[in-house]
């Protein structure tokens, strides 16, 4: 590994029928290495599966939080299963929202912290989608997201599970460990019941916002503080997986600068 491979931890790592990873558009960009978490221990097998031939990647299966015992909720769709219990009340409200999340099982887990399972790791990308328990999971990974770049952060508007945090307090919490929003990628809806939307394509884009995957990116004014190879990470980053042409730009400029020739 050299100081171009770019680092991506992987939090709620399985795979299901819709799963795109973001992290993969830097193949043909640059090196990287994936370090994916999941606690489900068929879905940790198909993982380590489906990337045993694939350099630099690691499966570990380990439920992240905050180090303590806590329930988890098997919901009827395995990708909606939480350590938050569903809010099905409001679910409800939805067509086709709280099937899925009905609870067909529960059993207690040995949470870890990140940064004690992961000392000392560097990590340039972190993608995270853990139905609702992001917010605890980071809170105990500071050590690694003061280094890391970009974190890909699954967010909700409205609490599809009991007691969780929602977007603003996500943003609130990023903003005081130095990083800022930069954009969406990607967003679910549902439409409230009894409404019929009738297949309009333009109409269902319409239908309130439930949840989405959210950028946070370092503060750019403090990119000239980075070391040389850090820029260059960050500027595939933004090229390879946001598309962020404006934002890659301004660390090439920072990289050429008096400060990193």
């Amino acid at each position: 590994m050299n100081d171009d491979t770019i680092i991506v931890i992987d939090i709620g790592a399985a795979q299901f029928e819709s799963t795109v990873n973001t992290y993969d558009a830097l193949t043909g960009h640059a090196d990287y290495h994936v370090i994916a978490f999941e606690p489900d221990e068929e879905k940790h097998r198909e993982l380590s599966t489906a990337y045993e031939n694939k350099p630099g990647f690691k499966a570990i299966k380990a439920a992240l939080g905050d180090g303590s015992t806590q329930t988890l909720n098997i919901c009827a769709h395995p990708g909606r299963s939480s350590l938050l219990k569903p809010n099905l009340e409001l679910a409800k409200l939805f067509d086709g929202f709280a099937e899925p999340m009905a609870i067909v099982d529960t059993y207690e887990i040995d949470t870890k912290r990140l940064d004690d399972v992961l000392p000392g790791q560097r990590a340039d990308y972190i993608k995270i989608d853990t139905q609702g328990s992001e917010l605890s999971i980071l809170e105990n990974a500071q050590a690694i997201l003061e280094e890391c770049l970009v974190v890909e952060c699954e967010v909700e508007f409205i609490p599809q599970y009991q007691a969780q945090p929602l977007f603003a307090e996500i943003e609130q919490f990023f903003r005081a460990q130095g990083f800022q929003f930069h954009s969406f990628a990607g967003f679910g809806t549902h439409h409230v019941k009894p409404y019929e939307p009738g297949g309009n394509l333009e109409e269902s884009r319409r239908e309130g916002w439930i949840w989405a995957d959210a950028f946070f990116i370092k503060d750019p004014l403090g990119w000239s503080d980075l070391p040389a190879p850090k820029l260059r990470r960050l500027a595939t980053i933004l090229t390879a997986c946001m598309k962020a042409h404006d934002y890659a730009a301004f660390a090439e400029q920072v990289l050429q600068s008096d400060g990193h020739k």
